[in-house]
């Protein structure tokens, strides 16, 4: 340095780093402004797609409710007239049927001209020409008032089923499926019980004896139960067990009563338990919540695939959006930093 020179000093200023302040503003500035448009832009699709579906979900259950309590009171009646039906083929052949008043009495050891001709051959003989109009009875029999078989019309013997049953409708349980056995009055032509007449139904016939179509993919399960809930009949389980009180959310419900479960195939129903009216009996039906669901589902699926689209185009829009905001204030700050650090030229 020479004597006497003026020394003097510029400060060197040095820059704050770009990549530091954009990245700042944007872990902080850009971040908050971006997650709030997000909010504020998607609250109201999610609410309303939120609300829609609940509301779509009560409505479709309560439609499920209704049409299910439709179809367990349809197929009820329609057991009911199923049994009525057959019941009153025995009653139009039985009543005042003095043919077959007159076997009975010739068992009880009376003769007269009827009785010599109502022998058991004649008998068997009648009601195997009466069996083809009886619908599904596998055998129609004739007994006296004490249960005792006088003649049926296929030759059942000693271990007929329906030997002392003398009730109006019964159910015979064994090892295996049930029998039932459905009895009506013989009257002669005074009108006076004299013996019993009858259809005995096989397992093999009872889907013939209820008419209950089989189930279908799953579908529609039906399966009528007995005074203590074992089952007699079952559209899609042929080979349940028979002797034991059938398993199911329901039978301690009583008639009415509904549910949903996992029936005994491993699928989510909802299930109703109903009386079928003047027999001891109740119908449980089962129909599938997929199958009511299902559409609510695929409208769920397509609202989702949309939500997601629209949440690329918000997300876009607000990187825009917020980068528009935060570039300028970035150049603000750099600006004022350097003016604060005396560079007037700063701009």
């Amino acid at each position: 340095l020479m004597a006497g020179s003026r020394m003097t000093f510029e400060p060197r200023l040095r820059p704050w780093p770009k990549r530091m302040v954009y990245g700042h503003l944007t872990t902080r500035l850009g971040v908050r402004l971006l997650a709030w448009f997000l909010l504020l832009s998607l609250m109201p699709l999610l609410s309303s797609n939120t609300i829609g579906y609940l509301q779509s979900r009560r409505i479709i259950e309560e439609l499920l409710a209704q049409s299910l309590e439709a179809v367990s009171l349809l197929n009820t009646l329609h057991s009911q007239e199923r049994v009525e039906r057959h019941i009153l083929f025995l009653n139009a052949v039985a009543a005042g049927n003095e043919f077959l008043a007159a076997a009975i009495r010739r068992e009880e050891g009376r003769r007269g001209e009827v009785e010599e001709v109502a022998t058991r051959e004649a008998v068997a003989a009648y009601l195997t020409r009466q069996w083809p109009e009886g619908g599904a009875f596998t055998d129609l029999f004739l007994m006296t008032l004490d249960g005792v078989p006088i003649a049926t019309s296929n030759g059942g013997g000693e271990d007929f089923p329906c030997t002392g049953r003398t009730s109006n409708l019964s159910v015979v349980r064994g090892a295996g499926p049930p029998h039932i056995c459905v009895t009506v009055p013989v009257t002669d032509i005074e009108g006076r019980k004299v013996g019993l007449f009858g259809g005995f139904v096989a397992p093999d016939r009872f889907p013939a004896f209820f008419q209950i179509p089989a189930g279908q993919d799953n579908r529609i399960h039906e399966l009528i139960l007995d005074e203590i809930g074992r089952p007699l009949i079952s559209s899609s389980l042929p080979d349940m067990d028979f002797t034991r009180p059938f398993v199911t959310p329901l039978r301690d419900g009583g008639p009415g009563s509904r549910d949903r479960y996992r029936n005994a195939m491993g699928v989510e129903v909802a299930g109703r338990r109903t009386a079928i009216p003047g027999l001891p009996w109740t119908q449980v039906t089962e129909v599938p919540v997929e199958d009511a669901l299902r559409p609510l589902r695929t409208l769920r699926r397509a609202s989702a695939y949309l939500a997601a689209v629209f949440v690329v185009i918000v997300v876009g829009a607000a990187w825009l959006v917020s980068g528009g905001i935060v570039a300028p204030i970035h150049r603000l700050v750099v600006a004022t930093r350097r003016l604060g650090a005396g560079d007037l030229e700063a701009r």
